[in-house]
C-alpha cells in the first residue's frame, strides 16, 4: 500500500533545498551573460548557452533539492544530506564565481548567473546552521 506523502515531514532545511533546487532549474533559462553590440543592442545567453559551467552548478542545486524530496516519497533519506548540501554549496559558489571571472573582456554577467550565486549562498547558509553541520565542523576543531 503506497505511504501517505506527508508536507510537514520536511524540515526548514529540506524546504530550502527544495525551493533553491527548483529556482536553480528555472534560472538555466534566465540571461547568464550579456554583452553590448552598441547601436545594434545587447546579445544575452541562458546556462545552457553558456556551457557546462554556468549549468552543471545549477543542476547540483537542483539534485541537492531532489535528494532532500525522496523522503517524502518513502525513499530513506540520504545520509548526512545537509553535510552534503554544504559541501555541494561551498563548490557551486566556488564554480560560478570562477565562470564570472573567465568570461572575456566585453562580457557581463546577468541576472541569471547572480541569482545562481544567491541561491548557492543561501543553500550554504542554511545547511550551515543544521546541527549536523556544526557537529562535523566541531570535530574538524
Amino acid at each position: 500500500m503506497p505511504q501517505q506523502f506527508d508536507w510537514r515531514g520536511f524540515d526548514r532545511t529540506a524546504w530550502v533545498l527544495m525551493g533553491c533546487g527548483v529556482i536553480a532549474f528555472i534560472d538555466t533559462f534566465i540571461q547568464w551573460a550579456t554583452a553590448s553590440l552598441g547601436i545594434f543592442g545587447t546579445v544575452t545567453a541562458d546556462a545552457w548557452t553558456v556551457g557546462f559551467w554556468a549549468w552543471f552548478p545549477m543542476m547540483l542545486l537542483l539534485a541537492l533539492g531532489v535528494a532532500a524530496f525522496l523522503p517524502g516519497l518513502g525513499f530513506r533519506p540520504v545520509p548526512r544530506l545537509h553535510v552534503t548540501a554544504f559541501a555541494v554549496s561551498a563548490l557551486v559558489v566556488l564554480i560560478v564565481l570562477i565562470r564570472w571571472a573567465t568570461y572575456p573582456s566585453g562580457i557581463g554577467a546577468g541576472f541569471g548567473l547572480v541569482l545562481g550565486l544567491i541561491l548557492a549562498i543561501v543553500t550554504g547558509i542554511f545547511t550551515f546552521l543544521t546541527d549536523s553541520v556544526q557537529e562535523v565542523i566541531g570535530q574538524l576543531r
